[in-house]
Order: C-alpha cells, then sequence, then structure tokens
C-alpha cells in the first residue's frame, strides 16, 4: 500500500515530491471522469462505444497537459 501511495505521490506532484500540481492533478481526474462517462454510455445506456471519439477527446486533453506542463516552466 504505501508503494502505490508512494507512486501516486510522484505522479501528481511537482519536482520536490511535496506540492501538487494542478495541471496534473486535473487531468487525472478527466481521464477518471472520461472513463466512468464511457462505462455509463456503454453499460448502463447501451450506446454504442465509439472509440475513436473517445480516443480523440483523450488525445485533445493529453495535448492541452503537455501545453500546460511545457508552459507552467516558462512561467515565475
Amino acid at each position: 500500500m504505501n508503494s502505490i501511495k508512494e507512486l501516486l505521490s510522484n505522479i501528481f506532484t511537482e519536482p520536490d515530491n511535496a506540492t501538487f500540481c494542478i495541471v496534473k492533478v486535473g487531468a487525472g481526474l478527466t481521464v477518471i471522469y472520461a472513463l466512468a462517462a464511457a462505462f455509463f454510455h456503454h453499460f448502463y445506456l447501451k450506446e454504442v462505444f465509439v472509440i475513436q471519439d473517445f480516443g480523440v477527446g483523450m488525445g485533445a486533453v493529453f495535448a492541452g497537459v503537455g501545453i500546460a506542463l511545457g508552459l507552467k516552466k516558462d512561467s515565475p
């Protein structure tokens, strides 16, 4: 359990491993929400899961996270 906590801490914090990065936390919540919405639409609403639409959406999220992290390095 300690290794999982350490892994999540390394993923969602700044290089100092103490301060949470709002971009990384927001991206994690967005991915969790997207997966939950996909499961809801497929299993509860019985709609067809279109992997291409999901992939385009996740690609846009990851591109936005990359841009945000790149711009964050340049900000004071």
